[in-house]
């Protein structure tokens, strides 16, 4: 039983609609408005929609920002700002809230999880909002855009676009061209803007309004609002109690199933009358400009044989030819086979249109794609695959279509180790097994597992990747190799050539541009190095021995023992000879004649003349060998003893009785220089000490460069085949292997 229902006319209907529409586009402005809240940057390309929807915002804090031009772009599973340039860009942004500049080209973007802002700027994109509450605005170019699950907010751009809301309570706004716009499930809200759209509410309680053009608007599923706009438009409520509203143009309202409300169009049917301007002279509540029998009543409107002349007033008798309940009239395409009319269930892909719908179905899930080979749907059962989806890398899903899935996303030929592959970075084109490896730039191209930071193999990373080798292209350059002295190379990574190597801060003199250390092995020979005087030792490099200067206060030619200068020329008021055991008289010294029992020791033997130590006959006060062994007094440092005139070391133990003269820890008869502390031993038995030697086992090859300089058989010129163990050859390793010894008949 229908209701009827009086409104008050079109100028409230009017008003009506226009209201919906702003309070539409406010809530879009509003949606727009919270994702750009940054002054714009401007990245390229241009649109003729609102400036804000094609412009790059300064990302907000806390995102991650993504630039780039590369054919595939991933985000991150966080909030991410992606601003990508003007090719045709593939966009998975991943999960969390994302905001999407896709850049003008053909582009291809997927939200995912999150809720997310995309805008598709120039080109023909196709955008995915996926799940979570969606604002998606199409550019220029003819796009395809798909909410998702969600309260999605959808705005085409200026080509002629398809709008599809997916489920959830969904605000989509046409544009100025013919688009195509679907609230499919939930409770919608639908505007159309300037071109003439097609507009299908679908499963629930839906509004919408028409644009500017001529609209056709199908209501489906629900209680649906329905107000026409300015253009001549077609509306079908569908199923539900309806309320439509007819516009400025000649609109034809058909309210379906349902207890309906029609006001102000000039043509209605299945819908209650609810404005004055509708004629209806039969009563039968079928405007006359569509009723098929005007004068006579009949809502049921039934023409069976299809001459659009009702049964209530047809007096043919032209029914339905195969008894199938369809006459052409109620849309049989096909009226002498039964099994084919619009109450049948159409089967797809059999070239057959059983349910007269105008065609074969060929896509089942609605996706807008048919399947292989007719279309390029690979399956038709799921509408979350087709060609035209972004392709989720490595989920083991071929969305869209190219038959395999995604594993490699840059392109470089090599899967993602996450997928089964070998490619350790797959977003990096450049990095992949077999890639060229940049040396010390701390990223690993080639996927060995670490950058080339060891050039020449050495064991020692370069100091230019943070290690300590200093020569990374010479593998006898390194902290641990051996330097050799003086030849301008520094091969331990010191800073430096070995210029001083007894280590006493004074450079060789045989170097170019050293200091003068004259004894660059004995770090107590050094310019300036106290010297040792009368030991035949250049201790300080002044080119001579030092000797001791005694204090000559008498001017006798003695001096006092107990002040001594020891320098190499000879002080003022200084002699050479010491002994003068009064250096206040100049009568008393050791060249002293000695007055016998004065009581007076002149010549300092230290004996008054009258004594005869060696029983000869001299008294010891003038007696120059006092123990008579042939070495005089003043030359015998045991002037008493026979046995001893000598000591060397002056251990207090002459040189007869002492096993090591020179009390350098070698005894004497092993010391090839028993009477020098400095030296024991004379490898090349060349005269010179093995100390002060240059070539110690007399090769021919100087210490600094023979690695053992007390073996002449060791040297860089010999040959090293025996495998014994030694390096012979000295250059770094022993030859393992020996020669193969051929016996020659």
């Amino acid at each position: 039983m229908m209701s009827l229902t009086q409104t008050t006319g079109n100028l409230m209907n009017k008003a009506w609609a226009t209201l919906s529409i702003l309070l539409t586009t406010a809530m879009l402005a509003a949606t727009m408005s919270a994702a750009a809240a940054a002054a714009p940057v401007d990245h390229g390309g241009t649109s003729s929609l609102a400036a804000r929807a094609f412009a790059c915002p300064k990302a907000p804090d806390g995102m991650n920002v993504i630039t780039s031009d590369a054919s595939t772009i991933t985000g991150t599973n966080g909030p991410d700002f992606i601003c990508a340039g003007p090719s045709n860009n593939i966009i998975n942004a991943r999960g969390g809230d994302d905001i999407v500049y896709a850049g003008d080209g053909a582009d291809r973007v997927l939200g995912r999880e999150g809720n997310d802002t995309i805008y598709g700027e120039d080109g023909n994109d196709t955008i995915r909002g996926g799940k979570g509450n969606d604002f998606l605005a199409a550019g220029n170019g003819r796009d395809r855009i798909a909410g998702g699950r969600g309260a999605d907010t959808i705005e085409t751009g200026e080509g002629r676009d398809r709008a599809d809301g997916g489920p959830g309570d969904d605000v989509i706004k046409g544009g100025p061209a013919a688009d195509v716009l679907l609230g499919r499930t939930g409770n919608d809200t639908i505007t159309a803007g300037g071109g003439n759209d097609r507009i299908f509410g679908g499963t629930g309680n839906d509004d919408i309004f028409g644009g500017l053009g001529r609209d056709t608007i199908s209501g489906g599923r629900g209680n649906d609002f329905i107000s026409a706009g300015d253009g001549d438009d077609k509306i079908r409520a569908g199923l539900g109690a309806d309320d439509l509203k007819g516009g400025q143009g000649i609109d034809v309202a058909d309210g379906g199933e349902g207890v309906d409300d029609c006001e102000s169009s000039e043509h209605y049917m299945g819908c209650e009358q609810t404005s004055g301007d509708l004629a209806d002279v039969d009563g039968d509540l079928v405007g006359d400009m569509l009723d098929n029998c005007p004068s006579d009543s009949n809502a049921d409107q039934l023409d069976t044989d299809g001459d659009t002349i009702g049964d209530a007033c047809d007096g043919s008798d032209d029914r339905d030819a195969d008894n199938d309940g369809f006459s052409i009239g109620q849309g049989d395409c096909v009226d002498t086979n039964a099994a084919v009319n619009p109450g049948v269930t159409e089967v797809a892909y059999d070239g057959i249109d059983q349910d007269c719908s105008g065609g074969d179905l060929t896509d089942v899930d609605g996706d807008g794609h048919s399947r292989d080979p007719i279309g390029g749907d690979c399956d038709d059962n799921n509408a979350a695959i087709h060609p035209h989806l972004v392709d989720i890398a490595y989920d083991g899903i071929d969305q869209n279509c190219d038959g395999a899935d995604l594993t490699d996303v840059d392109r470089d030929g090599h899967d993602a180790i996450i997928a089964g592959g070998d490619d350790c970075n797959d977003v990096a084109p450049s990095i992949h097994p077999g890639a060229d490896e940049i040396t010390y730039d701390g990223v690993d191209q080639d996927c060995d597992g670490a950058d080339n930071a060891d050039l020449d193999g050495d064991g020692f990373d370069s100091e230019l990747a943070g290690g300590t080798d200093c020569a990374d292209g010479d593998p006898l350059i390194n902290p641990e190799a051996f330097d050799y002295p003086y030849d301008g190379r520094d091969q331990d990574c010191t800073d430096g050539d070995d210029i001083d190597v007894d280590g006493d801060g004074f450079t060789s003199n045989r170097f170019v541009g050293g200091s003068p250390d004259c004894n660059d092995v004995l770090d107590n020979i050094y310019p300036g190095a106290p010297e040792i005087a009368g030991d035949g030792v250049d201790q300080d490099c002044d080119g001579a021995d030092a000797s001791n200067w005694f204090e000559d206060i008498d001017g006798d030619g003695y001096g006092n023992p107990d002040v001594v200068v020891v320098a190499s020329d000879q002080p003022a008021g200084h002699v050479a000879e010491d002994g003068d055991c009064d250096d206040l008289d100049d009568g008393i010294n050791p060249g002293a004649t000695e007055i016998l029992d004065d009581g007076i020791d002149q010549n300092c033997d230290p004996f008054d003349n009258h004594t005869d130590s060696d029983g000869d006959g001299f008294a010891d006060a003038i007696d120059p060998d006092d123990d008579n062994d042939g070495t005089l007094d003043f030359n015998d440092a045991f002037p008493l003893d026979p046995n001893e005139d000598t000591d060397t070391d002056s251990d207090g133990t002459g040189d007869n009785a002492d096993q090591d003269d020179d009390d350098d820890g070698t005894p004497d008869v092993d010391d090839a220089f028993p009477l020098d502390p400095t030296e024991d031993s004379d490898l090349d038995g060349d005269g010179v000490g093995d100390n002060s030697d240059w070539d110690a086992d007399g090769d021919g090859h100087e210490f600094y460069a023979d690695c053992n300089d007390f073996d002449p058989t060791i040297n860089g010129d010999a040959i090293d085949i025996d495998g014994d163990g030694v390096d012979s050859d000295c250059d770094g390793s022993d030859d393992e292997l020996a020669p193969e010894l051929v016996t020659l008949d």
